[in-house]
């Protein structure tokens, strides 16, 4: 069970610790541009970099469309973070992934493909597509391919989006990715006793 560290000083950095075990064994430091939504006023952290100390899923950063992702672990020298998805299916949240609302970006991306196939009789090369599981059903398979521009033309398959993943590593397949890397630039927004 996450618990948050207290603190009389309004901008001091929090903790939330993540339970594992029987005891506290895991914890990310929320400092400046972060602040914790509840326990921090507003002005101790900038826009868009709101987080929330869940009791069972640890740190959380809700993005726009996405939802929430739960935060790895947080680099303020490097000024990146590492988010997976709490429900273990990385590809549908980003379907819906749009940081151009956010603060956030990545240092590079990699680009695929999403197609939903009814039916599917498409013969999967896989050197470039893949079956993505966690987003197909008993009629319908959705497969991702790893070209810079859509090239499946089956009848059955229509084109669902590009789907753009921040990283620091390029995998061969869009469902590897069991996380992605976000970078921000730098921030000085803070003010306390606004």
């Amino acid at each position: 069970m996450p618990h948050m560290s207290s603190s009389a000083q309004c901008c001091e950095t929090k903790e939330c610790y993540r339970k594992f075990s029987s005891t506290y064994n895991y914890s990310i430091s929320i400092k400046s541009p972060f602040r914790l939504i509840d326990v921090q006023p507003d002005s101790c952290g900038c826009r868009g970099f709101n987080l929330h100390c869940d009791d069972e899923l640890g740190l959380l950063l809700e993005l726009p469309y996405a939802g929430n992702f739960t935060v790895e672990y947080i680099s303020y020298h490097l000024r990146e973070t590492r988010v997976f998805d709490p429900n273990e299916c990385l590809p549908q949240k980003l379907l819906t992934l749009n940081l151009t609302a956010t603060p956030f970006g990545g240092t590079q991306f990699a680009n695929y493909q999403v197609y939903n196939c009814s039916g599917f009789d498409h013969p999967i090369d896989y050197l470039y597509e893949e079956k993505i599981d966690c987003l197909s059903g008993s009629d319908y398979t959705v497969i991702s391919e790893r070209r810079s521009f859509p090239t499946i033309t089956d009848t059955n398959c229509s084109f669902l989006k590009q789907v753009s993943v921040p990283t620091d590593y390029v995998f061969s397949y869009l469902s590897t990715y069991s996380s992605i890397y976000l970078t921000w630039d730098d921030h000085d927004c803070v003010s306390c006793g606004k």
